[in-house]
C-alpha cells in the first residue's frame, strides 16, 4: 500500500472499554480490535492505549496506516473532533473511554 503524503495532523476517534471476565480485567479498543489486560480497571485502559499507540504506529511506520484504518471503518478527521460518541456495546460495570487520537508525520498520541 502507498504511504500518505503531507504533513497535516489528522484524527481518529477511539473508544476503550474495560470489563471483568472471569476475574479478569480486561480491556479493548473497540475501532480496532485491540485487546489487552491490566491490575484494575484503570490499569486495563491504560494498557489498552498503549497497545494501541504502539499499533498505531506501527502501522504508519509501515505505510499502512489508512488503508486499515479504511478497512475498520475508522474515519479519519482533518480537524478535531469536537465530539466524541460511545461505540460498540456497554454492559453495567464497563469502564467506557471515548478518546481523540492525533495521527501526525512526527508520531501518535492522544490530542491534546
Amino acid at each position: 500500500m502507498a504511504k500518505r503524503n503531507g504533513s497535516a495532523k489528522r484524527y481518529i476517534v477511539i473508544t476503550l472499554r474495560a470489563f471483568v471476565d472471569e476475574g479478569f480485567f480486561v480491556s479493548e479498543c473497540v475501532e480496532l480490535g485491540i485487546a489487552s489486560q491490566g491490575d484494575d480497571l484503570e490499569d486495563a485502559l491504560d494498557m489498552a492505549l498503549d497497545a494501541t499507540e504502539v499499533y498505531l504506529r506501527g502501522l504508519a511506520e509501515l505505510g499502512e496506516l489508512d488503508a486499515v484504518l479504511l478497512r475498520k471503518n475508522v474515519k479519519i478527521h482533518t480537524t478535531r473532533p469536537r465530539s466524541v460518541s460511545l461505540r460498540g456495546q456497554v454492559r453495567p460495570g464497563d469502564l467506557i473511554k471515548p478518546l481523540v487520537m492525533s495521527i501526525a508525520p512526527s508520531g501518535v498520541s492522544v490530542a491534546a
